[in-house]
């Protein structure tokens, strides 16, 4: 119930709607399918987004890096990366040299399944060195790198030994410093991974039930409290990013079905800095509406 608080989403639309007109737009791709799941602006003033694509590939999907002008959207560089299974990439990061880590998964190479996989290129996508693989002979994927401490997040060996696999890697040689594994047949994916001043703020959906989980760890991954779970019978919630907010709390963007209804209307879900749920909003029409991401500007408000 929000009824005692004012409207941050719609607020911030209305005071800046009129002025976002689209400088450019971009459209990339070749006679397959192309995926973007992250988007960074680096140092140098360029835009890198990585994900993956069916175009030009020796097999299955690549994982696709596309690099940019920020001021134009001219492309400047576009390469795959893979082999003759299925390869994405699902995040990016610049790290201290200018360069870019970027994480995903990979079936052409590794332990079997699929494999975390760490791949380190130049701001012009060239390989610094050979692409690095972690997992088991079940299914291994990064979904997540975390700027600022090569920590990545994802899941590991089929869920048999924890839900949620964290990993920390040493920046120079990406070998594993320590791994830690959260939840048990509890969490059926992560979708919202931060950075906080103690350690790392994490959300995602619950198994087998349409709630929401969200955890804190330290900066070594050890629980800093229970993983608290919101949503239930009558309230079906969905969650797909986590920001940290203004005020030290968090706020998850998502989706929520009430009811029997199956339609879905954006959610907008305000948490305390322990994980204590505030307040939450719904914004939708008649058809479904999801909030796949979420912003909060300098003065507070909010943007799905």
């Amino acid at each position: 119930d929000t009824e005692d608080f004012e409207d941050p989403v719609d607020t911030f639309f209305t005071e800046t709607l009129a002025p976002l007109l689209i400088d450019w737009e971009v459209k990339k791709g070749g006679k397959g399918n192309e995926v973007i799941h992250k988007m960074i602006e680096t140092s140098n003033g360029k835009l890198v987004a990585v994900g993956e694509t069916t175009s030009k590939t020796l097999g299955g999907k690549d994982g696709y890096l596309l690099i940019m002008e920020t001021a134009s959207g001219t492309p400047l560089v576009t390469k795959n990366f893979g082999g003759t299974q299925d390869d994405v990439f699902t995040s990016v990061l610049e790290d201290k040299d200018g360069n870019l880590v970027i994480a995903g998964y990979t079936r052409s190479k590794g332990s079997g399944g699929a494999d975390g996989w760490l791949v380190h290129v130049t701001d012009n996508g060239d390989l610094i060195e050979e692409p690095h693989t972690y997992g088991t002979e079940g299914q291994d994927e990064f979904h997540f790198l975390v700027q600022g401490s090569w920590l990545v997040a994802g899941m590991k060996n089929d869920r048999s030994e924890g839900d949620i696999w964290l990993a920390s890697l040493n920046e120079n040689t990406l070998d594993e410093n320590w791994e830690k594994l959260i939840g048990q047949n509890s969490l059926r994916d992560i979708t919202g991974l931060v950075k906080t001043e103690s350690g790392l703020a994490m959300t995602g959906n619950a198994l087998g039930s349409e709630r929401i989980w969200f955890a804190r760890t330290d900066a070594a991954g050890n629980l800093l409290q229970g993983i608290q779970f919101y949503g239930g019978p009558g309230e079906l919630l969905e969650a797909t990013d986590l920001i940290q907010t203004l005020d030290g709390g968090f706020a998850i963007s998502g989706g929520i079905k009430n009811g029997g209804d199956n339609k879905r209307d954006m959610l907008l879900l305000k948490l305390s800095d322990q994980g204590e749920r505030q307040w939450s909003k719904t914004y939708g029409g008649k058809a479904d509406d999801v909030a796949n991401s979420l912003a909060q500007s300098t003065n507070g408000n909010f943007a799905l």
